[in-house]
């Protein structure tokens, strides 16, 4: 998730605080630990859950389906 309101860090970074308090309840729900980055000193702000592969590499039909699946918990959470 990618919080990023185009020239509102102050708003952005207040949308991450707010989340990252419910850090526990989101992970627990989602089922995984995720990625919180502040992203000092930029204007957007990031959580995250990273995995290895690349669409040079693949296997990429599993690297699809497998960021499809994310999404959509992370979105139902």
């Amino acid at each position: 998730v990618y919080l990023g309101r185009v020239g509102d860090m102050e708003f952005n970074r207040g949308l991450f605080d707010w989340l990252k308090e419910q850090q526990a309840d989101i992970e627990e729900e989602f089922g995984e630990s995720l990625d919180w980055e502040p992203l000092e000193n930029k204007i957007a702000c990031r959580i995250a859950l990273y995995r290895t592969g690349s669409i040079k590499t693949g296997p990429l039909e599993e690297l699809q389906q497998w960021h499809v699946e994310k999404l959509l918990q992370l979105k139902k959470v």
